[in-house]
């Protein structure tokens, strides 16, 4: 059985009681990555995109599902950027994280993807959340 099939079986009805809003992060990209970057989604996109061969049905799942706002992936250590994808009812953004450890390849600066979250009000499950880039030598770069 697919990780699609077994999050629509296992959380169908919660998920349509009350939509709460959230992120996914997973190592290797999904392939719609390889068509979704634009010189619009800033960062870096200097490695190409490496995704899995199958997704066993998960892409299909967070466009049915539209609870995920972002993915976060890494394996493509020179790629920075984060996409908004036009093919969904709700928001959906395909984000890479940042090289960030001093083993595997390439020589690009080192730093984390940083996410921030911001309850919209009190009680409620929806929040707007913003990205950046904050570099090993403190620097931050936008989006």
């Amino acid at each position: 059985m697919s990780v699609a099939a077994t999050s629509d079986q296992t959380g169908a009805a919660e998920l349509q009681a009350a939509r709460v809003p959230a992120l996914m992060y997973f190592h290797i990209p999904l392939e719609q990555y390889a068509s979704v970057w634009t010189p619009q989604c800033g960062g870096l996109n200097d490695d190409g995109v490496t995704p899995v061969v199958a997704d066993g049905g998960l892409y299909a799942a967070l466009q049915q599902q539209g609870d995920v706002r972002a993915t976060f992936v890494g394996h493509d250590h020179g790629n920075t950027w984060c996409c908004a994808v036009n093919d969904t009812s709700t928001p959906l953004s395909l984000c890479y994280g940042r090289h960030s450890g001093y083993g595997g390849y390439g020589d690009w600066a080192r730093g984390a993807r940083v996410v921030q979250l911001q309850l919209l009000s009190p009680g409620q499950a929806d929040w707007t959340w913003s990205t950046w880039v904050r570099l090993e030598d403190g620097t931050i770069l936008p989006q």
